[in-house]
């Protein structure tokens, strides 16, 4: 019976760890524009094909990591109070399926509302990244992020500037 219980147990933590295995890590810190001050409880939307999956908040440091599968579309929506939200597009639905491990560090940055400003373009992906099957690497799609990012930088220049992780790959910082 014991022996029976053992087995039990072991198999159920293996499933778990099974089933919490993601793909793509995309982990950083959400900060203010203005300084480099971590926001405590900014909000990370996560969805896939149109629909929320779930949300998730920033710790005191401003840091959050999320966990992304292969073979799909996400888009995660960074938002604060009182402050313009960004969303970020991560097409993973090329990257083979045998394929994992990957890490991106997005550190975000959010800036006040302005209502003399217009940010709809915001509404849209700010950056899209893509699997490139010459490098099997997760990069930004700069075709479509560079203009949106010089667009941002002419409303809201950029105050300072940080190192990120240099363990990451397609390290961004936003």
């Amino acid at each position: 019976m014991y022996r029976r219980h053992s087995f039990l147990a072991i198999a159920s933590i293996s499933l778990v760890g099974m089933a919490a295995a993601q793909d793509v890590e995309v982990y950083g810190r959400v900060r203010e524009q203005e300084q480099p001050q971590p926001i405590t409880g900014a909000t990370m939307d996560v969805s896939s094909d149109g629909v929320q999956l779930f949300r998730m908040l920033s710790d005191s440091t401003g840091f959050y990591r999320i966990g992304l599968d292969v073979g799909r579309v996400w888009r995660i929506r960074f938002a604060a109070p009182g402050r313009v939200a960004k969303l970020v597009e991560f097409d993973l639905g090329d990257v083979p399926a045998n394929d994992g491990g990957y890490g991106m560090n997005v550190d975000m940055r959010l800036f006040k509302e302005d209502a003399g400003k217009d940010f709809s373009f915001l509404d849209e992906p700010l950056g899209i990244c893509r699997y490139d099957s010459a490098t099997t690497m997760i990069k930004w799609d700069m075709d479509y992020t560079g203009p949106r990012m010089v667009r941002m930088r002419e409303l809201v220049p950029e105050v300072y500037t940080i190192d990120t992780d240099s363990v990451s790959t397609g390290a961004q910082d936003e």
